[in-house]
């Protein structure tokens, strides 16, 4: 990489002028603009890129930008990140990245983070910044958080329409003619939000219906499906089964395919089957799911053009889209006569 030194042996001039000059301090200085055209020119030639180092020790851009996730493991979050990076380079911006254990806010990591002095930060994943430090929260800097609207004024939200979501799904089932829910996920506070909101929007169709189960696992991912998915055929009697399962999350929702699965109950035969979320695996496993879309990649990169200045610090909402598959279908008709 290209140094001032060797910009200023190539243009013949001091290294001090060198750096007045990049700063854009070259009048202020008193040096001419013939001289400072033709250090530019040199520098562009080399390629020349700042010092990140010397950057942030002058308190100046330094085109980093912070990033703390919530989980690694999390496919949606991860398909995040995937799209942060990409558009973060687009932007010339690099990213730096922290990840939070079981989700829980820690100081060291953040503070860490706070070291390298990025221009801003995004959360990405719901939390509750309730708990995280002032010096964080109060640094100035732009906090973007991808994930629930949350009510703080120094934090900007960029997620999507929850409310929406759970009514294009709820909908959906309703009108395939299901009558008997079941709300199941694990115990994350995305979990708890959905489930309310799923329970708000069968609440509002035109008949009754009943809600047999209502299940929060305290594991995660699919291990969370799995148990949820047992909790069902354990606890819950075969005459008052759901006819579908509202899961709050596609990685639950696949623990709960596979368990079905493996105890020969027939998705959507028996039970159907419908999350949030629209992860990858989402299309590819069979039968494949039916889900709401939330779309990740375009927080992703509002997130960024926020950051660089194309987009106003205003918290968005985006629209969600539902994804018919092949886990949801009409109730079948029972032995007793019920759906």
């Amino acid at each position: 990489m290209a140094s001032q030194t060797e910009i200023a042996r190539l243009s013949n001039v001091s290294q001090s002028a060198v750096s007045r000059i990049l700063r854009g301090q070259a009048r202020e200085f008193g040096i001419t603009d013939v001289t400072a055209e033709r250090v530019k020119i040199i520098a562009e030639a080399l390629d020349y890129k700042p010092n990140p180092g010397a950057q942030m020790l002058l308190g100046r851009q330094t085109k980093l930008i912070g990033v703390v996730i919530r989980s690694f493991e999390d496919r949606f979050l991860a398909t995040v990140l995937d799209e942060l990076n990409a558009r973060a380079l687009e932007s010339d911006y690099v990213l730096i990245t922290v990840g939070l254990k079981e989700g829980q806010y820690r100081a060291r990591e953040v503070n860490l983070l706070q070291a390298y002095r990025p221009d801003a930060f995004i959360v990405v994943g719901s939390t509750d910044f309730s708990h995280w430090g002032k010096d964080f929260l109060g640094s100035g800097k732009l906090i973007v958080q991808i994930g629930m609207a949350v009510d703080d004024p120094r934090v900007i939200s960029c997620g999507t329409d929850e409310p929406k979501a759970a009514k294009l799904l709820v909908k959906h089932l309703y009108d395939l003619g299901h009558r008997r829910f079941g709300i199941i996920g694990d115990n994350s506070a995305v979990s708890r939000l959905r489930m309310n909101l799923f329970k708000m929007g069968l609440k509002e169709q035109p008949e009754p219906v009943a809600i047999p189960c209502v299940y929060l696992s305290d594991l995660k991912s699919t291990a969370a499906g799995i148990d949820c998915a047992d909790h069902l055929m354990t606890d819950v009697m075969p005459a008052h089964w759901p006819t579908a399962l509202i899961v709050t999350g596609d990685m639950i929702a696949l623990g709960v395919l596979r368990r079905l699965s493996e105890r020969g109950v027939s998705v959507p035969g028996t039970v159907s089957v419908a999350s949030v979320g629209d992860i990858d695996f989402a299309s590819l496993v069979s039968p494949s799911l039916t889900t709401v879309h939330l779309p990740v990649r375009d927080m992703a990169a509002s997130s960024i053009q926020m950051i660089a200045g194309s987009l106003p610090h205003k918290s968005l909402l985006l629209a969600p889209q539902f994804m018919a598959r092949e886990s949801t279908g009409r109730p079948h008709s029972r032995a007793d006569g019920t759906h």
